[in-house]
């Protein structure tokens, strides 16, 4: 009897996972030697081991060489992928399909890498067949990022590059083999997983067996966003190539998202700003130097969270960097309010936008960051009720390099006094930024931590609400990061707060040696080292200064 290998394969792992748990449902033999799930994915990525050490192997060889860019995954800047370097792998590709091939009639594997082999297995298998699975590249790309895989942290427009890099060799394989290949849409197939044995007795004759267990694919490991969304006319604006990718793929499916998504005409919420005759709710600002990837999913969450009547204000601050320059330009043609000046910092930047922006509330939102639906809401209906409150924050989400929720506590200005633990991602009355005269632009880092300090000297109230409103990208890279990295930095930035700030420091110091002692286990050692030494000069200060009026 004809033994018939089926090669599942595609740019998503979820996608090609949840295809291959469905063909093992149907008696398809995956493999025994599976990877196993983890925290991402409990049910595991049905991936025969074997196989995806082989073609690791022969990924890396085929990319040896090559310019920046993810080699375990076949693509390098240059999208070189050399072929001929993989005749020295046919013994070990020989004897591990002879292994695999002795059980059942119908058995596969399943590894996104096959992707780049499609040549290579359709020669040395001719009764092979093939379930090319794609996906929306919007979606690929946010699981890309939940990855924390620092390249992507560093370079998120790779995963766009990517995502067409594979899907375009899936496309030219399909239009070369359609007999022995079929082109499914995962987001389709998530919703309609009976089609799948359906279409692989039609094409190829097989019949799978009956299924052994309701065909359910688990929906927290498969979210999917479609028409309505603003990732789509954003994706379409500043990747245009994926989208003309995307439709391609649809035309030629067998299982289609054909009519499932659109680039919807309408302008984007905050696209398109008219003359404004009434104060809008709230002014967001949106500083960018060189983050322009990352802008593009902070604007979508903007888009996604802010209720009408908000505006958008994007500050160029200098950049420099090609990709973000023609983003901005990309967003500019939208009709997104961007504001540009040379490279003067993040509080000068800050500073700009609030000085133009038209709303009592004030709403920073870095580049790199994003904030949740509910946010501004729940802040404003604090603001109506309380006029004492100046600051409104939230609980956060860390993501990229570190992935957890942080609870921030209620606010308390001796523990202020030692350490910032307020993002600059709250929303604050224009009137308190008025008061303190902006944000210090002396100041290249710490500069939200000064401005709360002397929101806090003027009497201001801080609430803060518990759920997370706020996700914070964790980049190794980041100004933040850089700074921590620089004592001589740090001891600058400190001792000209606290001498900016020093009745509060004086009138508090004792209180604050005692917070200190407390927490400093808890903090970073050399934090906590800077602010105990400055207490002790204010302790020793003080004790002279009562000395000469003995």
């Amino acid at each position: 009897m004809t033994k018939t290998p089926i090669i599942v394969t595609g740019m998503h792992r979820s996608g090609t996972s949840m295809t291959a748990m469905l063909l093992a449902q149907h008696g398809v033999d995956m493999g025994s030697r599976l990877i196993p799930g983890n925290r991402h994915n409990p049910r595991g990525y049905f991936e025969d081991a074997d196989f995806v050490k082989l073609q690791r192997s022969m990924v890396a060889a085929a990319t040896a060489g090559g310019t920046r860019g993810w080699p375990d995954w076949g693509w390098t800047e240059d999208e070189r992928f050399d072929t001929t370097r993989l005749a020295s792998f046919a013994p070990h590709v020989q004897r591990l399909i002879e292994l695999r091939s002795t059980g059942a009639v119908v058995w596969g594997w399943k590894d996104p890498r096959s992707t780049l082999l499609l040549e290579f297995w359709a020669e040395r298998l001719p009764e092979a067949r093939f379930l090319l699975i794609y996906r929306y590249p919007w979606n690929v790309v946010a699981s890309i990022q939940r990855l924390n895989a620092p390249i992507f942290i560093e370079h998120p427009e790779y995963a766009w590059a990517i995502w067409q890099f594979y899907n375009r060799r899936l496309l030219a394989f399909h239009q070369r083999f359609s007999k022995r290949s079929l082109l499914v849409s995962a987001d389709r197939l998530f919703v309609e997983p009976e089609q799948l044995p359906r279409l692989i007795e039609q094409r190829w004759g097989i019949r799978l067996a009956p299924d052994r267990r309701p065909s359910t694919v688990d929906q927290r490991l498969f979210t999917t966003r479609s028409s309505g969304d603003p990732m789509i006319p954003l994706a379409a604006a500043i990747y245009p190539g994926c989208i003309v990718q995307l439709a391609a793929l649809d035309q030629a499916a067998d299982l289609s998202s054909l009519g499932r998504w659109a680039v919807e005409t309408a302008p984007l919420k905050f696209s398109q700003p008219t003359a404004i005759t009434s104060c809008p709710a709230v002014s967001i600002i949106m500083p960018c130097y060189n983050h322009g990837s990352y802008l593009v999913e902070a604007l979508v969450s903007v888009e996604r969270s802010a209720p009408p009547g908000c505006e958008v204000m994007i500050v160029d601050d200098g950049s420099t960097e090609p990709e973000t320059l023609r983003i901005l330009e990309r967003l500019d043609e939208l009709g997104y309010q961007i504001l540009r000046q040379p490279n003067q910092g993040l509080a000068a930047a800050r500073n700009r936008a609030i000085q133009q922006a038209h709303g009592d509330i004030i709403l920073p939102l870095d580049a790199d960051n994003r904030i949740r639906p509910g946010f501004i809401e729940a802040a404003l209906a604090v603001f109506r009720n309380q006029s004492d409150v100046g600051v409104v924050y939230s609980a956060r989400l860390d993501f990229g390099a570190k992935d957890r929720r942080v609870d921030l506590p209620d606010f308390d200005l001796l523990t202020m006094l030692g350490r910032n633990f307020i993002d600059a991602c709250a929303l604050f009355r224009r009137e308190v930024w008025t008061q303190c005269g902006g944000y210090d632009e002396t100041l290249h880092a710490l500069e939200d931590w000064e401005l709360w300090l002397h929101a806090a000297k003027h009497g201001w109230q801080f609430h803060r609400l518990e759920p997370v409103y706020f996700e914070y990208r964790v980049r190794t890279d980041s100004m933040l990061q850089t700074f921590r990295a620089s004592e001589t930095d740090r001891r600058r930035h400190f001792s000209y707060i606290m001498t900016k700030h020093f009745e509060l420091y004086q009138r508090h110091f004792f209180q604050v040696a005692i917070e200190r002692a407390t927490y400093k286990r808890r903090l970073d050692y050399r934090l906590s080292w800077h602010i105990i030494t400055y207490i002790r000069r204010l302790k020793n200060w003080f004790l002279h200064s009562i000395c000469k009026l003995k």
